[in-house]
Parts: C-alpha cells; structure tokens; sequence
C-alpha cells in the first residue's frame, strides 16, 4: 500500500508540473499586458495557483515579475488583498 501510495503521489507531482509548466508562461506573459483589467485577472491567477500548488513550483515561472506584481501575487495568495 505504502509504495502504490508514494507512486501515485510522484505521478500527481509530474501532472502537476507538466500543467504547470503549460499554464503559467502564458499567465506571466499576461502580467505585463497593457490593459490592467487582464494584468489583474493574470495575477488573481497566478495567486490562485500559489495557493493551490505551493509557491516553490511557480517561482521559476514568476522569478521575472516585478517587484510590486511579485508582492501583489503573494497578497492575493496569503488572502490578504
């Protein structure tokens, strides 16, 4: 039981990275959009995904925000904006 529980747990890992991976460069990419309607909902996103999947595997995707986006997704992960 114990290693059919650890193996399913590596596949869940490896799905997640590889959504991961499709989702977030767009999203990012979107951050800087001019309009700031999309930029909000981008970083509303990218929060949501912090939360959900932890910080560590979107912080290679996010380590090229701004400062100020960087913070703003962290507020809305931390739920305090």
């Amino acid at each position: 039981d114990c290693l059919l529980s650890r193996g399913l747990g590596d596949v869940y890992k490896r799905q997640v990275e590889t959504v991961a991976s499709n989702l977030l460069p767009p999203v990012v990419f979107a951050c800087n959009n001019l309009d700031p309607t999309v930029r909000h909902e981008a970083v509303k996103v990218l929060a949501m995904c912090q939360r959900t999947i932890g910080k560590g595997l979107i912080l290679p995707f996010t380590a090229d925000l701004s400062p100020t986006h960087r913070a703003i997704v962290d507020r809305y992960a931390d739920g305090l904006a």
